[in-house]
Order: C-alpha cells, then structure tokens, then sequence
C-alpha cells in the first residue's frame, strides 16, 4: 500500500510540476495580448478569451502547483518516516492550496486525493513482542 501512495504522490508531483510549467510558458507568450484584453475590457464590456484575470489566476496557481509539487514530492519520500496519516494530510492540504486559485487545478492534483485518501485509511502494524522464554 505504501508503495502505491509513493507512487501516486510522485505522479501527482510530475503533474503539476508539467501543468505549472505549461501556463507559465502560455502566461508568457500571450504577454502582449493580455495587455491589449486589459486595455479592451477597461474600455468595453467586451470579455475576450483571454480574459487577464483567467490567466493571472492560472499563473499564481502555477506557482502554487510547483510549491505543493515539492511538498508532495518530499511528503511522499519520506512517507515511512513520517507515517501514513501525516502523509495523507499533507497530500491532503496539497489538493486545496492550489484550488483556491482556480479549479483547473484539479487536474494535475487529483492523484494527490487518491493517495491521500490511501494513505489515510493505511493502518500501521506494529511488530509483535519478541517471545521471552
């Protein structure tokens, strides 16, 4: 079990470590036309695809995608120092913080609400007492 919630923290972390570096890179290349938007929806009540609150949105949360990236990332390593429960709060807590910006975020972070969910449900077994004679 523990295996597969190491597995599934690592996923989640290559994807938003992917989805972070794509809307930086789109953020980027519609760098000029966000400004134009910006002029445009100040002048009019025109919304355009390119609405710059949309893709300010998505840039914060691309920052906040590569923050929880490494905090699942570490997590998920040290998932047998820490214990499942920790594990799966912190997997947990990694699923919201980017929510907040936008809901496109789930994409990259619902492998983080399955192995959370896994690792909160683990049960630890302890090793039985050494028999004394």
């Amino acid at each position: 079990m523990k295996t597969a919630i190491v597995a599934l923290g690592l996923l989640g972390s290559l994807a938003c470590f992917t989805m972070g570096f794509k809307w930086l890179v789109d953020y980027n290349h519609y760098q000029g036309r966000i400004e134009v938007a910006q002029e445009m929806s100040a002048t009019s009540a025109h919304r355009s695809i390119l609405e710059p609150s949309n893709l300010e949105d998505q840039r914060r949360a691309s920052f906040m995608l590569y923050a929880v990236g490494i905090l699942a990332l570490v997590s998920s390593a040290l998932l047998h120092f820490t214990g499942p429960r920790t594990t799966g709060v912190i997997l947990g807590v990694s699923v919201l913080l980017p929510f907040l910006f936008t809901w496109k975020t789930l994409l990259a972070t619902f492998l983080f609400v399955i192995a959370g969910a896994l690792a909160l449900t683990t049960r630890t077994v302890k090793a039985a007492p050494a028999a004394q004679t």
